[in-house]
């Protein structure tokens, strides 16, 4: 009998590709960390930026709409994950979900995302 695994990469790894993506600017690498609505919301996000040239005050830049802190502590359920961020003196969460076999961080359920700068 031959038996194929997919290997799937825990969300803390996927959280600190993440953060590294981040880090060094790499956009094709941080952004596929994210499931697709959230990849579809980070690439316009991306274009409006470059169009504007940054000249809309409550547009983020796309690295920035995320939580982005030292790791913490990782909680694996069924379907979806969550990632707790050290952020300042709080400790955050990052959710992520199954998709494709694979754990994607979904940007629409990070609280940071919905608020706008100040």
């Amino acid at each position: 009998m031959f038996v194929i695994s997919a290997c799937r990469e825990a969300p803390q790894n996927v959280y600190e590709r993440a953060v590294l993506a981040q880090e060094e600017k790499n956009f094709d690498q941080y952004v596929v960390c994210f499931d697709r609505p959230s990849q579809k919301i980070l690439r316009e996000v991306d274009r409006l930026e470059k169009d504007t040239r940054g000249r809309i005050r409550h547009l983020r830049n796309p690295y920035d709409l995320a939580i982005w802190g030292e790791f913490e502590s990782e909680q694996v359920y069924e379907d979806y994950a969550v990632v707790t961020a050290r952020v300042s003196k709080t400790s955050q969460q990052v959710i992520f979900h199954l998709e494709d076999g694979q754990w994607k961080i979904s940007l629409c359920n990070v609280e940071r995302f919905w608020r706008l700068p100040r």
